[in-house]
């Protein structure tokens, strides 16, 4: 198996943190969110990972390697100029193409979840593309899915109107998926092209997106708050 993790992001908004440090390599107890984004993937059977670079791409790149310290092989792509989500991903077409479907995880996501959940999730459904959800109040995303797990809508950047009309439950996304390679048909070349924006709504009218509940705890290393709460977390998991 297969799976891309996008590191080309810059992390502004933690501040001096990332001042001399790529966002991936942010440490979460003794190892890197990557690295334990990496370990999460080889316990499920991935072998081969791909990563988008950017921001001080040689400090991944020095930290990983190839990838054989972990068991796995790890090819690397910078961008020059930053491609959004799904762009990112459609930088490796052509390694992707072979597999029924591979993993994408978002390079600032820290769980503890079992992936290969997702995996079986979206093997059964016959998917094109599966994502796990969580709920939380006041995001940037608002999903509803079916019984079956079927996205019915999917709301990026809600205003206040869009939250009060909002029916039933409202998940989010959890930046984590498994992807058919026709999704990447879908992803236009040369441009910034975002999954939640460009991409899922596409496959919300194809009736061909899943979504998933994370069972697990989960982190997006988005602000210096969240940065101390997954150390916390982990520290906590480590010790019990």
């Amino acid at each position: 198996m297969k799976a891309v993790i996008l590191c080309a992001g810059r992390g502004t908004r933690l501040g001096s943190h990332t001042d001399e440090l790529p966002k991936p390599l942010l440490m979460i107890g003794d190892k890197s969110i990557v690295e334990l984004q990496i370990e999460s993937l080889e316990r499920i059977g991935v072998k081969e990972i791909y990563i988008n670079l950017n921001y001080l791409s040689e400090k991944i790149v020095d930290k990983l390697g190839d990838g054989s310290q972990y068991g796995v092989r790890i090819k690397y792509k910078k961008e020059e100029t930053l491609s959004g989500t799904a762009g990112g991903v459609k930088l490796f077409e052509d390694e992707l193409k072979d597999q029924p479907y591979f993993y994408v995880l978002y390079g600032d996501i820290v769980t503890d979840e079992d992936l290969s959940r997702i995996g079986e999730f979206h093997v059964k459904n016959s998917a094109q593309a599966s994502i796990y959800l969580h709920k939380r109040a006041s995001s940037n995303s608002m999903i509803s899915i079916d019984k079956s797990g079927l996205v019915n809508k999917i709301i990026e950047r809600p205003t206040d109107k869009d939250r009060n009309d909002w029916e039933g439950d409202s998940w989010v996304n959890s930046a984590i998926y498994c992807l058919n390679p026709s999704v990447l048909g879908i992803i236009p070349p040369d441009s910034p092209v975002d999954f939640p924006k460009d991409i899922f709504p596409i496959l919300v009218r194809e009736e061909s997106l899943f979504g998933l509940e994370l069972l697990g705890k989960r982190f997006a290393i988005d602000s210096e708050e969240r940065l101390f709460q997954a150390k916390e977390y982990f520290k906590t998991e480590e010790s019990s």
